[in-house]
């Protein structure tokens, strides 16, 4: 049985365990064991370091957000170990933030999106596209939703952002970048503009340095900040009232009075506000080609997913899936709403559990037998 070792560290909300636990129970049933080492633990660390055999006795390492990389037991440094066992980063953002972690190491990115992937493959770091999924276990068995009359609300999970302070950290180069960014959907675009990526047949011309990156990383705040306050504003216009939830949501009060907010939540609550609303509203934080969290576990709790018109989950789950905006929810009914409910829980169930994604990916590092993927995808 092959053995893995996971590594966390901040864990706000819950929110790292609820995807550590997913993958951890989801190895298991690959016949694959592991141990957490969580960095904010002391009596974890402290477990972890009395051992003997520290690394050698792992086929495997998974790091969240790249944290742990520069860990080191007994003399015997990650790092070193990382040339000869596949240590993986799985990262829930853009590469591009959390870049000096693990530039120059020898690491396998996990991206939630594929436009993240093809830009570590650019740095020169190999990276494989494994998008927000679900515990198996979520999706497994009997399915029984509450319908469309049980249900109330339009939740929005979103923190506030404030765009007000990415502007003025941009306000040197305004001039330069101001216009383009005023009408960008994503980072993406934005260092597509400044040539740091190739764009079509345009190759890359400008090195990401320091300066560069830190260009780039305020703009994606803004960015963010500048679609969330798009699709606020234009809920309110068309009279849609929703119920945002996020870490200092109520900031947005003054200016969308319409909505209601509540403070931040423990994931576990989180999902449960997910599973007693009609619906959840997702606005892109610019993941064009990937998923969110905030659309595979609504689907997975039976809780169809409105979208603003930058997400684009279709792209990803199939032209099956149907895609629902603010401008075309209003006139379903309860068998239409009952339909959509069971395909979106069949879609996550088929493609898009923890469980799916591990076994290609081990089997691809031959960490996974072809017969045990078999025997365990047949179960």
């Amino acid at each position: 049985m092959k053995k893995g070792l996971v590594i966390i560290g901040s864990n706000q909300y819950g929110v790292v365990s609820e995807f550590i636990s997913g993958i951890r129970q989801d190895l298991q049933s690959l016949n694959m064991t592991t141990e957490l080492l969580d960095l904010n633990s002391p009596s974890s660390i402290e477990y972890q370091a009395s051992r003997e055999d520290r690394f050698d006795e792992f086929d495997f390492f998974i790091s969240f957000n790249a944290v742990g990389l520069d860990l080191s037991f007994n003399g015997m440094m990650l790092t070193e170990v990382m040339k000869r066992k596949p240590v993986f980063v799985f990262l829930v953002d853009h590469p591009l933030h959390l870049i000096t972690r693990f530039i120059g190491l020898n690491v396998i990115l996990l991206c939630v999106d594929q436009e993240h992937v093809g830009f570590a493959q650019l740095c020169g770091i190999r990276a494989h596209f494994f998008p927000h999924a679900v515990p198996a276990d979520m999706v497994a068995g009997p399915t029984e939703f509450s319908g469309m009359a049980q249900k109330h609300g339009i939740l929005f999970p979103a923190s506030y952002f404030d765009t007000a302070q990415w502007r003025q950290k941009l306000q040197p180069v305004w001039h330069q970048v101001g216009h383009f960014l005023e009408n960008c959907q994503s980072v993406t675009r934005f260092m597509q503009h400044l040539q740091v990526l190739p764009s079509g047949n345009k190759p890359a011309t400008v090195g990401l340095d320091h300066n560069i990156q830190l260009l780039s990383i305020y703009a994606d705040f803004y960015i963010r900040g500048r679609q969330r306050e798009k699709i606020l504003q234009l809920c309110q216009d068309s009279g849609l009232a929703i119920t945002v939830v996020g870490n200092g949501s109520q900031q947005y009060k003054n200016r969308f009075p319409l909505h209601q907010y509540l403070d931040a939540v423990p994931f576990k609550t989180l999902l449960s506000l997910i599973q007693n609303a009609r619906f959840v509203l997702h606005n892109s934080p610019g993941f064009e080609l990937g998923l969110h969290e905030r659309i595979v576990y609504p689907m997975a709790l039976g809780t169809p997913v409105v979208c603003d018109l930058l997400a684009r989950p279709d792209r990803i789950l199939g032209a099956d899936y149907q895609l629902l905006t603010i401008n075309n929810i209003a006139g379903m009914n309860a068998a239409q709403y009952l339909q959509i409910q069971h395909e979106n829980r069949a879609m996550i169930r088929q493609r898009h559990t923890w469980r799916y994604q591990l076994q290609s990916l081990m089997r691809e590092y031959h960490l996974l037998a072809e017969t045990s993927a078999q025997a365990v995808a047949s179960c």
